[in-house]
C-alpha cells in the first residue's frame, strides 16, 4: 500500500457582510457564557466540499455547521459546479450537516451559491478516500498539544493496537505549524500520516461551564463537523478507525487490540469505557509525558465512551459523534478501556493540570496501564508514586474479622447505580468494602447492586439482592456453568430466580428486591434548592446523545448528573415531584422515595438485555401500574418530556425491606435496623399463591 505523508487544506464557503441573513445562535441569552458570541460561528456555511461515490451515484458532499435559520434561504439560493446549476440536497444533522450536489467532480472544480446579488464560491477538494483504504486508522483533533505527547500518542497506538495510518486535524495552534505535526507523526509503524488544516472556531461550550448549570450542547459545531468531514473525505474505505484524542491512551485488558475486538463484532462498531489518569507522579519535568502518570483515584467515575468502527461495515450510520456512532448498534466491550490523562493537556477548556497530592485513601496504581507504558516506552520510563494505597486483600480474607467487606462491584463506573452497592452497605454495616472484581482468585465476596450475576467472572462467591442482565442463553450462559455461586441470598427479581433455576439448576431463594430499595433507610434528603424544577429528568449515560439537555430544558426539566456523586443523585432524585427516566436506577430511587415516576424507553439501540432488567425489578411492583413511553433516536427529538412526565406514577409495591435485610450475611447497625418496619408476610403468600 502506498506511504502518504502530507498536510492539506479546506476549501470553506463563507458568508459574505453583504448576504442576506447569516446563521443565528440557538441558545438563549441567559444561558449563553459572556464570550459566547466571539466563539459563535456565524459565517461558516461549509467546511469543505469534496467528490464522494457512494450507492446514490457521485455527488459533492458539503460538510459544515448546521443550517440551522440559513436553511429556507440556501434551499432558495442557486447552486453551481464549474457554472452549471447543480441541486442542492441540505440536511442538517446533530451540531454539523450532511448536505450534498448531485454532481461529478473530481477536485479543483468551482463550487460557488448565489442569493440574490450575493454569492460565495470556493474550489472543491480532492479526496482521500485512497489514502486510507484498508488502513488501521487513529483520528483526532488537536490545538497546540506539545509535540512530544503528539509522537508519543501515535508511537503507543501503533505499537499497542497495531494502528498505521493517522489523520489529525489541527484546529488553529497558534505554537508551530501544520508541517511540525506532521514531523511529530514520523514513528515506527505509522505508514500514512495526513494534517488537515482546519481554521474554524471550535464553539461555546455546553454544560456546567463559567458559572452556568446545564447549558445546552448546541453550538460546538466544529468538533462533529471534523468526524463526518473524515469520515466522508479520507475514512470510509479504511478497515477500522479508532476515535482517541491527544489525551488519551486506549489499553487492552487481555489480548485482543481494538481492531482484533473490531472484526470480531457483530455489528462492525465497538464503544467502551475508559478511567480518569490523576496526576500525583514522581517527577518535576515539563512538560509531563504519559509515562509520568500510572495513578487513578478510585472514587472518580469513569470516563465517557470512546468507540472504534469499520466504515465498510457501517455506511448507513447516520452521524459519526464524540462518544458514540448514531444509526449503528454498537458492541460494548470492557476488553479495552481507554485511559485520559488529566495531566496532558494545554488546559484550554479549563485549569486541570495543577499536581494534586497522593492520598492513600483513594489513589491506586493502574497496574495494567504502568505495563502498557513499559512495554512502550521501556521499563525506566516508569517512575513509581509513593504513598499510593495497596489493599491487603489477604489479611481480609483471613478469620481475623477483618474490617474491610471484600465486594464485587463495576470496577469503571457507568451509572450511578453502579456504585450504589458499597456505599450502601457501609451505611449499614459501618465497615468499608474494596472491590474485588478483576481478582479472579480472591474467592468469596458479596456481590449486590446492578446486573452482575451474568458476567461474574469467579465461582464461590455470595449474591445479595444483584441480577441478570439478559435471559441466559449461548456464551453466557456457558460462561455461568462452572461458575456456582458459594451462596445466593436474595436476587433482584422473579425473573432472575426463574432463569438461574431453570437453566442453572441454582438454588435461589424466594427473597427478592434491588438493595438500593433501601435508601431511604440510611439517606435523608434536605429540602430542594430553590429554583430547581420537580421535574427530574434521569438519563442512562447510553442515551445521553438522544435525551438531549436541549430537550429537557424545553420541558422546563431538572436533569439530575448521573455522573455525581452517589448520595448527591440519590439526594437530587429523591427531591423530586415527578421523576422521568431511562435509566433503571432512576427508577428504584424515585419508587424508593415514593416520587411519581415514568419509566422512558428508549427502544432499537441494540443494547442487550435492555427491557429484561427493568421487567426483572417490575416483578417486585405491581405491573399493572407501571408507565412507561416508548421513544427511538428518531422520534426521541420531538418529544414533550413535560406531557411524558404528567404520565407518571407510584406503582404499589410487593417489597419487603426486612426480608432483604434478614439474607444480608453481617451484623448491621443499631442506628439503621431503628429504622426499619416490622416483618411483612405478604410476600411469599404473594409468590406461592392462596
Amino acid at each position: 500500500m502506498e506511504i502518504v505523508r502530507r498536510v492539506v487544506g479546506v476549501s470553506p464557503l463563507r458568508l459574505s457582510e453583504a448576504w442576506p441573513v447569516h446563521r443565528e445562535p440557538p441558545r438563549p441569552p441567559e444561558l449563553r457564557q459572556s464570550d459566547y458570541l466571539d466563539k459563535f460561528d456565524h459565517d461558516t456555511l461549509v467546511y469543505d466540499a469534496f467528490p464522494v461515490t457512494g450507492p446514490a451515484g457521485d455527488t459533492v458532499r458539503l460538510i459544515g455547521p448546521p443550517l440551522l435559520n440559513l436553511a429556507t434561504s440556501m434551499a432558495e439560493s442557486v447552486w453551481r459546479l464549474d457554472g452549471m446549476e447543480a441541486t442542492a440536497h441540505l440536511h442538517d444533522l446533530n451540531r454539523t450537516q450532511g448536505s450534498w450536489l448531485s454532481a461529478t467532480a473530481v477536485g479543483g472544480e468551482t463550487l460557488s451559491v448565489t442569493s440574490g446579488e450575493a454569492s460565495c464560491s470556493a474550489v472543491v477538494s480532492e479526496s482521500g478516500v485512497d489514502w486510507f483504504r484498508d488502513r488501521s486508522v487513529l483520528v483526532t483533533k488537536s490545538k497546540d498539544n506539545d509535540l512530544r505527547w503528539i509522537t508519543d500518542w501515535a508511537r503507543f497506538h501503533a505499537a499497542t493496537q497495531g494502528v498505521d495510518a493517522v489523520l489529525l486535524y489541527d484546529n488553529g495552534s497558534g505554537d508551530y505549524r501544520p508541517e511540525d505535526v506532521l514531523a511529530a507523526l514520523d514513528v515506527p509503524g505509522i505508514e500514512v500520516a495526513v494534517v488537515v488544516s482546519w481554521p474554524f472556531k471550535f464553539g461555546p461550550q455546553g454544560g456546567n461551564w463559567e458559572g452556568l448549570s446545564d447549558a445546552p450542547w448546541d453550538s460546538d459545531f466544529c468538533e462533529y463537523g471534523i468526524l463526518e468531514h473524515a469520515r466522508h473525505r479520507f475514512l470510509s474505505a479504511a478497515a477500522g478507525v479508532l476515535n482517541h484524542d491527544i489525551d488519551e491512551l486506549a489499553i487492552s485488558e487481555d489480548d485482543a487490540g481494538a481492531f482484533d475486538l473490531l472484526a470480531a463484532s457483530d455489528s462492525g462498531a465497538i464503544r467502551y469505557r475508559g478511567r480518569w489518569i490523576d496526576t500525583p507522579r514522581a517527577t518535576t519535568t515539563q512538560p509531563p509525558r504519559f509515562t509520568d502518570f500510572t495513578v487513578y483515584d478510585s472514587t472518580q467515575p469513569p470516563t465517557t465512551h470512546k468507540w472504534a468502527i469499520d466504515p465498510r461495515r457501517t455506511p448507513d450510520a447516520v452521524q459519526w459523534k464524540t462518544h458514540s456512532v448514531r444509526g449503528v448498534s454498537m458492541t460494548s466491550t470492557d476488553r479495552i478501556r481507554h485511559r485520559h490523562f488529566t495531566g496532558i493537556t494545554s488546559n484550554w477548556k479549563y485549569a486541570r493540570a495543577a499536581d494534586r497530592a497522593v492520598l492513600s485513601s483513594i489513589h491506586r496504581n493502574d497496574d495494567r496501564l504502568r505495563d502498557a507504558l513499559a512495554g512502550v516506552f521501556g521499563a525506566g520510563s516508569i517512575h513509581p508514586v509513593a504513598g499510593v494505597h495497596v489493599v491487603d486483600r489477604e489479611a481480609a480474607h483471613s478469620n481475623r474479622q477483618p474490617t474491610a467487606i471484600a465486594g464485587y462491584w463495576p470496577g469503571e463506573r457507568t451509572d450511578f447505580g453502579d456504585q450504589l452497592g458499597p456505599w450502601l452497605l457501609g451505611e449499614m454495616t459501618g465497615r468499608p468494602s474494596y472491590n474485588t472484581i478483576g481478582h479472579p482468585d480472591d474467592g468469596d465476596a458479596l456481590m449486590t447492586i446492578g446486573s452482575l450475576v451474568t458476567d461474574m467472572e469467579r465461582p464461590g462467591m455470595t449474591i445479595w439482592g444483584s441480577g441478570l442482565r439478559a435471559p441466559l442463553r449461548g456464551a453466557a450462559l456457558e460462561r455461568l456453568r462452572d461458575r456456582k455461586p458459594r451462596e445466593i441470598r436474595a436476587v433482584r427479581g422473579v425473573r432472575t430466580r426463574n432463569q438461574l433455576i431453570k437453566h442453572l439448576g441454582w438454588d435461589v431463594p424466594e427473597v427478592f428486591g434491588d438493595p438500593a430499595l433501601l435508601m431511604p433507610y440510611v439517606l435523608r434528603p434536605g429540602e430542594r434548592p430553590s429554583g430547581r424544577s420537580g421535574l427530574s429528568v434521569v438519563v442512562d449515560q447510553s442515551h445521553t446523545d438522544i435525551v438531549t439537555e436541549s430537550l429537557i430544558a424545553r420541558a422546563g426539566g431538572h436533569r439530575v448528573d448521573v455522573q455525581r456523586p452517589t448520595e448527591e443523585v440519590v439526594e437530587e432524585i429523591a427531591q423530586s415531584e415527578v421523576v422521568v427516566s431511562t435509566s433503571l436506577h432512576g427508577l428504584i430511587i424515585a419508587q424508593a422515595y415514593g416520587i411519581p415516576w415514568v419509566w422512558l424507553r428508549i427502544d432499537g439501540t441494540g443494547v442487550v438485555g435492555y427491557r429484561f432488567r427493568f421487567s426483572d425489578f417490575f416483578t417486585t411492583l405491581e405491573k399493572s401500574e407501571v408507565v412507561s413511553v416508548a421513544t427511538t433516536v428518531e422520534t426521541a427529538p420531538s418529544l414533550d418530556l413535560a406531557q411524558v412526565a404528567s404520565s407518571a406514577s407510584l406503582p404499589g409495591s410487593k417489597f419487603d425491606p426486612r426480608a432483604l435485610v434478614d439474607a444480608l450475611p453481617y451484623d448491621l447497625r443499631d442506628d439503621f435496623l431503628r429504622r426499619l418496619p416490622r416483618p411483612r408476610r405478604s410476600w411469599v403468600r404473594w409468590l406461592s399463591g392462596p
